[in-house]
């Protein structure tokens, strides 16, 4: 879950670190991002999160940067911003859709079935 009003934190570049991936094999296990990042007045911070490894890009390697939001009252606070967040709604969503296209075609096919 995302912290409240992370939507209106600033925005900057992060460097990815280190990629901890514990368990390749299972996608909704968790791997670890840490990453170094500075706020705006140019003070540096590391971080890390934690991302279901389905949802983190498996191009994703040390020196490669992602966008961050960081807490303006606590700039150790952090958020992804980056599509890897964003991936997992998107196939929350087609899941959804999915799931309600299968279950209106089963009810329409037992309409025709007790039609008949």
């Amino acid at each position: 879950m995302h912290p409240p009003g992370f939507r209106q934190w600033p925005k900057t570049q992060a460097t990815v670190t280190d990629i901890e991936r514990p368990d390749p094999n299972d996608p909704e296990f968790l791997s670890r991002i840490t990453f170094d990042y500075q706020d705006a007045a140019g003070a540096s911070y590391s971080g890390s999160l934690p991302i279901r490894t389905s949802d983190l890009a498996n191009n994703l390697r040390r020196g490669d940067t992602l966008s961050i939001r960081y807490s303006p009252g606590d700039p150790q606070q952090t958020w992804f911003e980056d599509a890897y967040a964003r991936r997992s709604r998107l196939r929350r969503v087609a899941f959804l859709f999915a799931g309600v296209a299968f279950g209106l075609s089963v009810m329409i096919t037992m309409i025709i079935l007790r039609i008949r």
